[in-house]
This record gives structure tokens, sequence and C-alpha cells, in this order.
């Protein structure tokens, strides 16, 4: 469906909303095929790419790193001119979860 309906943005969100849910290796090829047929950042930036709902006990540091390795995963989708756009995004996200880590790191830390 990604393929035929990939300008449906409203379709799309709604599907990537429950994608989102999916294990990170499984979201994977779901990412690439819409990359592949839609290559708008905007459209990109709009996906539910995280699971919607999370919950820990303890250091947040575990969650956020999971996070980082899940977006590392998602860069060699990115690794054409075209979707040189993408690849930064992720690389901002990226960079993002690693100054939240060095937050609750220092939070986790002081006991705060």
């Amino acid at each position: 469906k990604i393929e035929q309906r990939n300008q449906d943005s409203q379709f799309i969100r709604f599907l990537f909303a429950m994608i989102a849910n999916f294990e990170a290796e499984r979201r994977l090829p779901f990412i690439e095929c819409f990359t592949r047929n839609n290559q708008n950042i905007d459209a990109f930036k709009e996906l539910s790419l995280l699971p919607n709902g999370r919950s820990w006990s303890g250091s947040i540091v575990p969650v956020l790193q999971k996070d980082i390795d899940y977006w590392e995963s998602l860069l060699p989708i990115f690794n054409t001119v075209d979707l040189l756009l993408h690849r930064l995004h992720v690389e901002q996200q990226i960079s993002s979860l690693n100054r939240q880590i060095e937050h609750a790191k220092r939070s986790d830390f002081i006991g705060d």
C-alpha cells in the first residue's frame, strides 16, 4: 500500500502510527519503502518512527540509547543524494538524544 498511497499524507501518517509500535528491525523496510517512493523531507518528518508510549524503571539512559541505536540503524537507508536531508534529520535526532543522555546521566549522578 505504501507504494500506491505514498502521497496520501493522512493515510501514511495513520499507517506509520501503527508501524511505529513494531519492533525496530521490523519498521526498517516500511521506512525504506516510503522514502524510495516519496523523497519529500517534510512528509518524512511527519512520520511516527518511534513507539507512541513507553515506560521504564530507573534511569532513562538505556531507553535513550536504544532510540539512538534505532536512529543509527536508519542511516544506511539515506545514502543517496536525494535523501541527504533525511540523513541530516536522522543525525539531528541522534545528536539530540546524545544531549538528553548526558543530561540524564548528570541527573542520575546528582540524584535529581
